[in-house]
């Protein structure tokens, strides 16, 4: 029997998505390991991708949300003057029913932010963890690179993140660079809550630990390389 098996052809591995160990049956169901092979390949590729598809989607709705808020910020006031009034019935003050209106939205938003953070949080904890661990194994790579940034690529989450970051100050920014003084003081004290909770950015983060950003990312790339360094000062 062990004869046998010894004179068996084996089909070439690099011709499987993955190393198999069937023994003699290999190649007698050479074509229906390799169907299996390339489904499963094929399968957590799909998942991979409508994982990161769902959360691309998610971010851009979101940043969205906050462009257009902030469009609607800019134009509370645009077209009073300095002889409005101050005191202004509620049933006239268009630019507080429009304030208001932003805020609600502004806090749907973030609530909206937060249930990404709690179904993305975990996950991007093991993909950090698996990064240094990556980072580490191929750290001549990350040693090379290092001083040129450009020829870094960073995850594309870390790019959304990013975006993430950068648009949900964007509320912020519109109501300090618009005539905000021409508008009531209950428009005012509207435009302060939103201020107030613009004061603290929403983003997504590894497990509640790090915020993903482009900055955190060079932090781990540091990280992966003194790794690295430390487990190459083992070996000589």
């Amino acid at each position: 029997m062990e004869k046998n098996i010894e004179n068996v052809t084996m089909p070439p591995l690099s011709k499987l998505s993955y190393q198999l160990e069937y023994n003699a049956k290999m190649e007698q169901h050479f074509y229906f390991l390799m169907l299996h092979s390339s489904l499963a390949v094929l399968s957590h590729s799909l998942i991979a991708v409508a994982v990161d598809s769902f959360y691309y989607a998610l971010i851009q709705h979101a940043c969205g949300m906050f462009e257009i808020i902030g469009h609607v910020l800019e134009n509370i006031g645009k077209n009073n003057d300095a002889n409005f009034r101050l005191e202004v019935q509620r049933i006239d003050d268009n630019n507080y029913d429009a304030a208001l209106d932003c805020l609600r939205r502004h806090l749907h938003v973030v609530e909206f932010v937060e249930q990404i953070e709690f179904l993305f949080a975990n996950m991007f904890l093991v993909c950090l963890y698996s990064m240094i661990l990556s980072s580490t194994v191929s750290g001549i790579q990350v040693m090379v690179n290092l001083d040129n940034g450009d020829s870094i690529v960073a995850p594309v989450s870390f790019y959304f993140a990013q975006f993430l970051l950068d648009y949900s100050d964007i509320p912020y920014k519109s109501i300090c660079k618009r005539r905000w003084y021409y508008t009531s003081r209950k428009c005012r004290k509207i435009f302060l809550l939103i201020l107030s909770r613009t004061m603290s950015p929403c983003k997504v983060t590894a497990g509640n630990i790090m915020p993903l950003s482009i900055e955190n990312f060079g932090t781990v790339l540091k990280t992966s390389m003194s790794y690295f360094t430390v487990l190459r000062s083992f070996q000589n």
